[in-house]
């Protein structure tokens, strides 16, 4: 990349016995790690079918070893009493199979740095029982993995119960209360900029992160369209910088639509939603005004709009344009 390098690993082996917020150590790294974590629901069918082979086996392997006299496996042992628990538990309704590929991307200036980087991550990875492996040969697949583009291109998964899933979130963060009452974050981000919230800020700050998570859908979109080939990392990157300003400008629309409301002291649209009144999103701003038509201009007559609705009439006066002036 463009004055800096990178390396990609994917995490194949785990740990039997993990606590809560074992991910933590690696979200309070402190150099530049970016850390993907890629959930996939097994369908409970599938999962069923697959608990019942995986005991088969065990089964089958235990009465082979107990008829020629071999010694115990205790670790054919232990994975079989797992897979009974998983399979009472799905069968109860109580948890559900996931597969999950955990990836980290690690950058660097220069690439002595990245060597030291990569050693100081696979030390935290050896400590935390993790067997993290380098994506030789798939170098660009482990970088747009770790981008928050929700596409797994490594596909290095393994299948996560419930219980182990919800314990990888760090929800024991790395806030930690001082003595006046407030909160200082410890993580990287948070010693570059000295940050310092209260409980309040920090609960606005965690309630928002479901705003920002709606704007992955938006950002994915183009991408689902069809397939794109690209065939240097630079296309790449001049992509995602397209699809980052078109966000951008989807998610402006949105703010002048409702800033313009609450200067009215309203906070809903009337008939912006199948003929009822809705708060505006740019999804439904921007529906409104498909069907919207544009008569260029000439040399003596400015561009017209013929015939918007009352609806789309309203939208553009919230956003501060003048049909009626369009030059």
């Amino acid at each position: 990349m463009p004055n800096a390098v990178s390396a990609s690993f994917a995490v194949t082996g785990y740990p039997r016995e993990v606590g809560a917020g074992w991910l933590e150590p690696r979200l309070t790294y402190l150099g530049h790690l970016d850390v993907s974590l890629h959930i996939e629901p097994i369908p409970q069918q599938v999962a069923a079918m697959r608990l019942r082979r995986q005991l088969a086996r065990l089964e089958s392997a235990s009465r082979s070893d107990a008829q020629y006299g071999r010694l115990q496996d205790l670790g054919a042992e232990a994975a079989a009493d797992d897979a009974t628990d998983l399979a009472d538990s799905l069968a109860r309704g109580h948890g559900r199979l996931f597969k999950v590929g955990l990836y980290l991307t690690i950058h660097a200036p220069t690439e002595p740095e990245l060597a030291a980087e990569v050693e100081r991550i696979r030390a935290l990875a050896s400590s935390l029982l993790l067997d993290a492996r380098p994506a030789t040969f798939r170098a660009l697949q482990g970088w747009t993995t770790g981008l928050p583009l929700g596409v797994d291109s490594l596909g290095a998964t393994r299948t996560f119960d419930t219980t182990a899933l919800a314990a990888a979130f760090p929800f024991t963060s790395p806030d930690l209360a001082t003595e006046a009452g407030e909160t200082s974050r410890v993580g990287r981000a948070g010693r570059d900029r000295g940050v310092r919230s209260d409980a309040g800020q920090v609960l606005r700050h965690y309630k928002g992160q479901e705003a920002v998570e709606r704007r992955y859908q938006a950002f994915k979109g183009p991408l689902a369209v069809t397939s794109l080939y690209l065939k240097s990392n630079r296309r790449i990157a001049a992509l995602i910088t397209v699809i980052c300003l078109a966000l951008l400008i989807f998610c402006l629309i949105e703010r002048q639509v409702r800033d313009a409301l609450a200067a009215r002291g309203a906070a809903k649209v009337d008939g912006l939603y199948a003929g009822r009144p809705a708060v505006p999103t740019g999804k439904l701003v921007l529906d409104a005004l498909a069907s919207i038509r544009l008569i260029p201009g000439t040399g003596q007559s400015p561009p017209t709009i013929p015939q918007p609705t009352d609806l789309q009439l309203d939208l553009l006066d919230l956003l501060d344009i003048d049909p009626r002036d369009l030059r």
